[in-house]
């Protein structure tokens, strides 16, 4: 036990981590194919898991030592890696700031196109609403037993009817306009559609048999339902926070049950929403010294077999 405890030690003190947000500059086209790759190397390569028993033969420390030379090497590389894409970003900042493309990405420099009388206006940056019906149907699931209030057919019809369909719609742009671009004369009119689309879900939409189970977590599905829009449809943002949560369960409960603070954001949205993924990386200020210290401890592993 008291080896297990000086490893901890040694692993917290030499490579602390911590959270960092995705560059807000680098493409998403860029930022998948940096995951498909990492994916790929973590395939390829299965990481080791290094275990410390009664037994010490030498060909064990050497094998502990050729382990903590590879994983010290692969934090090296994530090191130097990421110092190049800060140098490439403030190449790229300094040529002229963030592209059109980038700032679409960024729920704080979108542009809202205009109100659309006719209809309810399409998610931004091309977002598949299909692709979004199957985030709220997942995240409906149990993640134990694998099962939902009612059939996954059942719930995606419910989400793609008309009615559900303009409320989910209406209400992203009405928050959108609440937390970003204040507009009070479309606010108006964004609601005023979804009080009319939801006044026909409850007395024209076609009648199933989990009609009164769907209608009684109406607020909770649509808080889903928001939640995985804005991460999908602006994804260098930042949205997974208890405020933000708690701001999209707040509005669904009163609008549709007539009082706040109903819903837990905990439980209304839960992490198969697909929050945005954090990266994380080594706190290492000087690179030079993270692979002395590679270097002195593969020493130390040598100098032990030899002993």
């Amino acid at each position: 036990m008291a080896r297990f405890r000086r490893l901890e030690v040694v692993n917290l003190t030499a490579l602390p981590m911590v959270p960092l947000d995705e560059p807000l500059g680098v493409s998403l086209m860029a930022q998948n194919a940096i995951k498909d790759a990492m994916r790929k190397n973590l395939k390829d390569n299965v990481p080791c898991i290094l275990v410390c028993n009664g037994d010490n033969t030498p060909a064990q420390r050497r094998d502990r030592g050729s382990i903590i030379h590879h994983l010290l090497t692969c934090f090296l590389c994530a090191i130097e890696k990421y110092e190049m894409e800060k140098k490439a970003l403030k190449r790229e900042r300094s040529r002229g700031g963030l592209k059109t493309a980038d700032k679409n990405l960024l729920a704080e420099l979108y542009q809202y196109p205009s109100f659309d009388d006719s209809r309810p206006n399409n998610l931004p940056n091309g977002v598949d609403f299909c692709d979004l019906v199957g985030n709220v149907i997942l995240a409906e699931k149990n993640p134990l037993s694998g099962k939902s209030f009612c059939s996954g057919r059942e719930l995606e019809k419910f989400l793609s009817s008309p009615s559900v369909r303009a409320i989910w719609l209406d209400s992203f742009w009405w928050i959108f306009h609440e937390r970003y671009q204040p507009k009070k004369e479309v606010q108006s009119k964004l609601f005023d559609r979804i009080a009319q689309n939801y006044a026909f879900l409850l007395f024209c939409e076609s009648r199933t048999h989990y009609e009164e189970a769907l209608l009684k977590r109406l607020p909770s599905l649509l808080s889903k339902a928001l939640y995985t829009s804005f991460c999908c449809c602006f994804p260098q943002s930042w949205f997974n926070t208890h405020e933000f949560k708690s701001d999209i369960c707040n509005t669904m409960s009163l609008w549709i049950s007539g009082e706040r603070g109903l819903l837990s954001p905990g439980k209304a949205i839960p992490d198969t929403c697909l929050p945005p993924e954090p990266r994380w990386v080594p706190v290492c200020h000087h690179t030079s010294s993270l692979r002395q210290l590679s270097f002195s401890l593969l020493d130390n592993q040598e100098s032990k077999v030899c002993g």
